[in-house]
C-alpha cells in the first residue's frame, strides 16, 4: 500500500538553541544548515527580501517633447519620404562634385594630349625611359636577348607611346562620363537629315543587328 515518505526510523529534532545541537544524531555528520548562522549570510538574505520594486509614472504628454521626435510625430509615407529626400540631396550632390572633378580631370588631361601633339620630338629625348611596347616591339624586329643594351629610343617613338597611353585613358574617362545606354528594340530614336527624311539611328541599327 500506501508507504510513509519519511521513513519511521527517522529522528526529527527541533531546537531553538544550539546546546541541543548533538543530540539528534551523530557530532561527525554534516550540518546543512549553517550556512545561514553565518551573519553575513543572514544580512543578504534579508536585504534580498526586501528589495524595492521600481515604481513607474506615465510622463504627461503636455510637458516637453523629444528633440528627435516632435511632439505630434508624423508617420505617413509623405512625411518619411521628406524627412529623408535630404540623404538623397546629399548623395545627388556629392555625385556630381565628383562628375565634375572627372570632367575637370579629362579636360585637363585634353589639354596635355594637345600639347604632346605639337611638341618638337627632341623634347622627348629627355625622357631617358624605354617604354613597355618599345622594347617589346624591338627585341622582336632585331632578336635582342635579355641583357643586351638597347639603342636610345628616338623622340618620335617615345611620343607615341606617351599619345597612345593618354588616348587610353581618356577613352575610360569617357565611357566612365558618357556610360553605354541599353536600347530597347521596341525603342524608336530618330533623327533628321538636312533633306528632311527621317533615319533611324546608327547607334539603334547596331543594337537591332
Amino acid at each position: 500500500g500506501n508507504k510513509p515518505l519519511i521513513p519511521e526510523s527517522v529522528r526529527l529534532v527541533l531546537k531553538t538553541s544550539d546546546f541541543l545541537e548533538n543530540l539528534g544524531g551523530d557530532s561527525a555528520s554534516t550540518n546543512t544548515l549553517s550556512y545561514f548562522d553565518n551573519p553575513g549570510a543572514m544580512k543578504a538574505c534579508r536585504e534580498q527580501s526586501s528589495i524595492d520594486t521600481p515604481e513607474f509614472t506615465k510622463i504627461n504628454s503636455s510637458g516637453e517633447t523629444n528633440k528627435i521626435l516632435p511632439h505630434c510625430y508624423d508617420d505617413s509615407d509623405a512625411a518619411y519620404e521628406q524627412r529623408h529626400k535630404r540623404f538623397e540631396r546629399f548623395e545627388k550632390g556629392q555625385r556630381r562634385a565628383e562628375m565634375e572633378k572627372l570632367r575637370h580631370q579629362v579636360y585637363k588631361l585634353g589639354e596635355r594630349v594637345g600639347q604632346l601633339k605639337v611638341m618638337n620630338t627632341s623634347a622627348f629625348m629627355s625622357v631617358g625611359s624605354y617604354p613597355p611596347s618599345y622594347l617589346s616591339t624591338y627585341s622582336t624586329i632585331h632578336g635582342v636577348q635579355h641583357g643586351c643594351r638597347f639603342p636610345t629610343p628616338e623622340g618620335e617613338d617615345l611620343r607615341n607611346e606617351m599619345l597612345t597611353t593618354a588616348e587610353a585613358i581618356q577613352q575610360r574617362y569617357q565611357a566612365m562620363i558618357h556610360p553605354r545606354r541599353s536600347f530597347s528594340p521596341h525603342t524608336a530614336c530618330y533623327r533628321k537629315s538636312n533633306n528632311g527624311d527621317v533615319h533611324t539611328s546608327a547607334l539603334l541599327d547596331q543594337h537591332t543587328k
